[in-house]
């Protein structure tokens, strides 16, 4: 599991990045995840727990639990 602070998200576009507590490269979320993981939404500088997996070549945000 990684830690991070969410970057952004837009509701109306449905994704957004998390920046992880270790390393430089921003994480993309899908509102797919979050609808997977229970959760309505995300909000900037929320600290959450995530897994990275890749997807068409793309590293993405799954398994995601806010923590505050």
């Amino acid at each position: 599991m990684h830690t991070g602070n969410v970057r952004w998200f837009d509701q109306r576009r449905g994704y957004g990045f998390i920046q992880p507590a270790e390393g430089p490269h921003d994480i993309f979320v899908h509102r797919s995840a979050l609808a997977r993981a229970g959760l309505a939404r995300l909000e900037p500088n929320q600290v959450v727990v995530f897994e990275v997996v890749r997807k068409d070549g793309l590293a993405q945000a799954e398994d995601i639990v806010v923590l505050n």
